[in-house]
């Protein structure tokens, strides 16, 4: 799980030691380990808000098949590598999904 840096702060004060702790909260009834904490201007995953936290979501049920739509990522570059670049790279993952699963690749992308 990813914590926004409001969430980190409010219910966890801050704690430098919370990487690699296993938590419970409301949303999740079940313990998620915490691999990061948000940037406090991050924007990402925001919704008309802010976000609390981040989980990975398991491929089960509808959510394993080819065409389910709506997800999000959240992804770091590498030292000296520009937005500019990753995006090309994703253009052309993008692309060769596309080649291989015209059904349901067609037309979609990453930004």
């Amino acid at each position: 799980m990813i914590l926004s840096d409001g969430l980190w702060k409010r219910r966890f004060g801050s704690d430098p030691q919370i990487i690699g702790r296993a938590i419970t909260l409301c949303c999740a009834p079940r313990q998620y380990t915490v691999i990061g904490v948000m940037a406090p201007d991050s924007r990402a995953f925001r919704r008309g808000g802010t976000v609390g936290a981040v989980r990975h979501v398991g491929a089960a049920g509808t959510m394993a098949e080819r065409g389910t739509r709506g997800f999000a990522a959240l992804a770091r570059l590498k030292p000296g590598v520009t937005l500019a670049a990753a995006q090309r790279d994703m253009d052309a993952i993008s692309r060769r999904l596309e080649q291989a699963y015209p059904n349901t690749n067609d037309k979609r992308g990453a930004k």
